[in-house]
């Protein structure tokens, strides 16, 4: 009886183990902070996307060149100068084809993934619309980086505050064209969700985030202060009369921090219209005036 004991804990061990190590290359498998897409191709010749993270398609691939070498390039590009306009090293870029690629992603492990039904559904807007959502993928990483945001209102803060990125890059390093931001901005909106506190953000919050990072992108700004102000000028949408408090308890205020609270002064309204949803199409890009950047 005691050797029966013994030789049943022992079969008991193997077995756990087993599960374990099972469970373990699962996990491994599937966990995007643990592997790397290269770490998954090296796995087997037939591995896919989707055995990365299930937010891929079944059938899509891991590509070199997605919809043309064009657009490629195109998006290359902005993925990188955004990385350098933020300060950043430039994360890690894979490309995924085929169906189920509707999707742009950024990971905390330092890279991002690009769909190739997403950048052709991007690239119908325009390449502004391209460096817009490149910016805020690589905004993301700023955020992974620095734990920002530092106040988180909604569940789709982080979100909305990589609207904010995308629409300060696109002032600064794409185009001052009002026209070409609208391009972008139309973009926003057309992949915001039909609920206030969605994912992502509703089309108004999104219109309103990438606003606030066009408007800021006339000043030359720190991440952290992007961090900042976001946080003044996107709360204040959500409990108005915020940033006014916050501007009453700064003793003392540098030019440029008095010249943007200024300045937001008088788009009050109009963001919380935008945020509102209380605003047409005609008019939100009738509106929308850039002075020239400050260097």
């Amino acid at each position: 009886m005691k050797k029966f004991k013994i030789l049943f804990l022992f079969l008991l061990t193997v077995f756990l183990q087993n599960c374990d190590n099972t469970d373990e290359s699962i996990d491994a498998l599937e966990d995007p902070t643990t592997l790397s897409p290269s770490e998954v191709i090296s796995e087997g010749a037939n591995a896919t996307p989707y055995q990365f993270d299930s937010d891929w398609g079944a059938n899509s691939y891991w590509a070199s060149t997605i919809v043309s070498t064009y657009w490629t390039n195109i998006l290359k590009g902005h993925h990188a100068n955004a990385a350098s306009t933020f300060g950043i090293s430039e994360p890690r870029l894979y490309l995924i084809g085929g169906s189920g690629s509707n999707n742009a992603k950024s990971y905390h492990a330092g890279y991002v993934l690009w769909g190739e039904q997403f950048l052709d559904l991007a690239n119908n807007y325009g390449t502004t619309a391209v460096a817009y959502i490149a910016a805020h993928e690589v905004g993301h990483q700023v955020q992974f980086q620095n734990n920002y945001p530092s106040k988180r209102y909604q569940t789709n803060t982080i979100e909305l505050q990589a609207d904010c990125f995308a629409g300060y890059y696109v002032r600064r390093k794409v185009t001052a064209n009002s026209t070409n931001h609208s391009r972008a901005a139309n973009f926003a909106y057309s992949i915001g969700e039909n609920i206030t506190n969605g994912t992502h953000g509703s089309k108004g919050q999104r219109r309103a985030s990438t606003r606030i990072g066009l408007y800021l992108g006339k000043w030359n700004l720190t991440n952290a202060q992007i961090d900042y102000y976001f946080d003044r000028y996107y709360a204040n949408l959500i409990y108005p009369g915020t940033f006014n408090n916050y501007y009453g308890k700064d003793s003392q205020l540098t030019k440029v921090e008095k010249e943007i609270f200024d300045f937001f002064s008088t788009k009050t309204e109009e963001l919380s219209r935008i945020y509102n949803e209380e605003m047409s199409d005609e008019e939100y890009f009738k509106d929308l005036k850039l002075d020239p950047i400050q260097s």
